[in-house]
């Protein structure tokens, strides 16, 4: 039996679980989103630094999260985590 893309139980209507939305302080960036927002730019050409955020990922200076193999990160968490780093200086 082939299943579609819709069949799993997440998306199932009735007995599904339910998914709340998130509010707009709880917006799930992806990295470039991430790099964009946090000022991190390559400085040869100006594009959105990937490896910047996954090198303070590594480094345990930034949370993210990791469902199905993508870094994700609350925005919610990069405000609360930049306004720590300014009060540090």
């Amino acid at each position: 039996m082939k299943r579609g893309p819709h069949s799993s139980p997440v998306f199932a209507g009735a007995g599904g679980p339910s998914l709340a939305p998130l509010s707009v302080a709880d917006e799930l960036l992806n990295v470039v989103e991430a790099a964009i927002y946090l000022r991190k730019f390559r400085r040869t050409d100006g594009k959105p630094s990937v490896g910047a955020i996954r090198n303070l990922v590594y480094r345990g200076l930034l949370k993210a999260y990791k469902p199905f193999g993508r870094l994700l990160f609350k925005k919610s968490e990069l405000v609360s985590q930049v306004e720590l780093s300014g009060k540090e200086r």
